[in-house]
């Protein structure tokens, strides 16, 4: 089994991390290739540290956290994720290609992981404020300054609905309300949307 030096990524699940090669020409000439591949059984190290990881024919498999590798440099990338610095903006003495790889592919996780949790955030926020009404919420969109939300009455009746993404307000019931929508939060449009028929 062929020892490779890489530098870990991110933990995708349990003891398996996303790691890149340290060196992309010695990858390349020894196994072929540099891209990030799936190192298993990671029992210590952290993101951006470097590595050691054997093939075992499929599989890479941890061995030892690298212990010549370059803690300055790690500290750095560390740093510049902190600071949320775009990947083309990160410099430092000695920064290698790789190092931009890896702080690349670090990045785009994390700009996934934020979006995933700002999704969540904000269902989580519309089904509250549907619920306290009475209604149910089935999906909704981005629609740029509001949300597209379809969600349902106690009785089961469909709508969909326009609402501003800061404080919840009507911007368009779907439906024609009297007296206008301006004066309609999510939670207070189910109860005047019930009380319409």
């Amino acid at each position: 089994m062929k020892p490779l030096r890489l530098f870990l990524a991110y933990q995708l699940q349990g003891q398996t991390w996303l790691a890149y090669p340290t060196n992309e020409s010695d990858s390349k000439q020894r196994f072929g290739f540099a891209k990030p591949v799936a190192i298993y059984l990671v029992t210590d190290g952290a993101m951006f540290e470097q590595i050691i990881a054997r093939l075992d024919g499929s599989s890479w498999w941890f061995e030892d956290v690298e212990r010549r590798g370059a803690p300055l440099a790690l500290e750095e990338l560390r740093k510049a994720l902190k600071n949320i610095t775009p990947p083309k903006e990160v410099r430092f003495k000695g920064i290698t290609p790789e190092m931009k790889i890896v702080y690349d592919i670090v990045a785009r996780q994390q700009e996934e992981l934020i979006k995933k949790m700002q999704q969540q955030r904000n269902e989580k926020r519309l089904r509250e404020a549907l619920a306290m009404g009475g209604g149910t919420l089935q999906n909704f969109r981005d629609r740029s300054t509001y949300w597209q939300v379809e969600w349902i009455t106690r009785d089961g009746e469909h709508h969909t609905s326009a609402i501003d993404k800061n404080d919840l307000t009507v911007v368009s019931a779907g439906i024609c309300l009297s007296g206008g929508v301006q004066h309609f939060d999510l939670q207070s449009l189910v109860g005047v949307v019930e009380q319409r028929y």
